[in-house]
């Protein structure tokens, strides 16, 4: 049985990308923080539902939440890719003792 924590969780998840639609919201992910600060796993969740309007140097994304199946790059693809860069960034400045 899930806690009532890991339920609240699971609403607030549920929540964001019809939240963030509904305030006509840009999303910026960025290495700058942490990507846990940055809620990039409920983005994933919700990632049909958003399309790239940008991609910055140092893989920092603008995002715009946009209706499930909008013509464009496939937003999961590419936000499974920054995790990965991103993980792959960290251990590397863990490994040099920049962390």
């Amino acid at each position: 049985m899930r806690s009532d924590t890991e339920q609240n969780r699971d609403r607030q998840q549920a929540g964001l990308i019809p939240a963030l639609r509904a305030r006509s919201v840009y999303v910026l992910v960025t290495p700058l923080q942490p990507i846990d600060d940055q809620r990039v796993d409920w983005l994933l969740a919700g990632c049909r539902d958003l399309r790239e309007v940008r991609e910055f140097i140092g893989m920092t994304l603008l995002l715009r939440v946009t209706s499930v199946g909008a013509p464009g790059p496939d937003p999961c693809a590419r936000l499974q890719r920054y995790v990965r860069e991103e993980a792959a960034e960290r251990n590397r400045r863990i490994k040099h003792g920049a962390a």
